[in-house]
């Protein structure tokens, strides 16, 4: 007999309200997929997630494929690399004078590995990765010739592979933060590998400036949705607090982060901006609606 598949129901996953609107819902993957905003701090997240292992499998069952078209082999690697490096300088450029040559840098959840090239190649910066799609992870060590671990930052962090740093200069979190499905605990143990004068680097995509139609932003992966005040309250839960931020008009909401106590001057809490409500975010959804998807 089967035994039946559970979901877990979550409160706000930055500032603990319970406090709540239905953003928007749809059935993914033959489940229902909700995501609510909150009503004290307007972060989005999915209410109702399924297990961990669920999600952990969803990884290791072809994503590269879905994401990019990819498969167990080089065939249309370098298009995909092609494309992943120049969105990497247009997202670095803003922070162009903070990756130093010789600089450690992990990046968690490194994909392709396109990031990663670039800060080698053309910052001279050392760099490690840590993905767990399988199809990621050998691509990116076997053509790219990157040091990367194949697998979770939790069994990385069991693990401590030889010649791994304890502790880094930069740490890259591009694309990723929306997947993680305790935000706050995850953020504690990567500030725990960061050095005390190190910088993170965030990109996600952000809900209230999105490129995409409500169906294809709203996806089964991506269990929050980030706008630059819950982001901002995340990190400050965490010890961090953003230095420098910039938001793509439309797409990813792009900070660099340092522990509190390090001599960069915190960003000024107004450009940050107020928390979203509903009617905002859906406004701008039903935009894409009427006039497409922004490219």
């Amino acid at each position: 007999m089967k035994t039946k598949k559970t979901t877990t129901e979550f409160q706000c996953p930055v500032c603990g309200s319970a406090s709540r609107e239905i953003l928007d819902k749809r059935r993914i993957r033959g489940r229902a997929h909700v995501n609510a905003i909150c009503g004290v701090c307007g972060m989005v997240w999915v209410v109702s997630r399924q297990p961990t292992k669920t999600y952990e499998k969803f990884y290791r069952s072809g994503y590269a494929v879905g994401v990019y078209g990819l498969k167990d082999g080089k065939e249309g690697l370098e298009e995909v690399l092609e494309w992943r490096v120049r969105r990497s300088r247009e997202k670095l450029a803003k922070f162009d004078s903070d990756w130093e040559s010789g600089s450690k840098v992990l990046e968690i959840g490194s994909g392709i590995g396109a990031l990663l090239k670039y800060l080698r190649d053309e910052y001279g910066c050392r760099v490690w990765g840590i993905e767990p799609e399988p199809v990621f992870a050998k691509l990116s060590k076997e053509e790219l010739g990157l040091n990367v671990f194949a697998g979770t930052f939790d069994r990385w962090s069991q693990k401590k592979p030889k010649g791994s740093p304890a502790k880094y200069d930069r740490i890259v979190l591009d694309q990723v933060l929306e997947h993680i499905l305790e935000p706050v605990d995850f953020l504690e143990r990567v500030v725990g590998v960061l050095e005390d004068d190190g910088k993170l680097f965030i990109s996600v995509p952000n809900v209230t400036a999105p490129k995409d139609r409500q169906k294809d932003f709203f996806i089964f992966e991506h269990v929050s949705s980030f706008s630059p005040f819950p982001l901002w309250l995340l990190l400050a839960r965490c010890g961090l607090k953003i230095v420098r931020m910039y938001a793509e008009k439309p797409g990813s909401l792009q900070v660099l982060a340092t522990k509190f106590g390090s001599s960069e001057e915190m960003i000024d809490i107004e450009a940050v901006g107020k928390p979203q409500d509903k009617i905002s975010i859906l406004k701008r959804f039903n935009a894409l609606e009427k006039h497409g998807n922004r490219s």
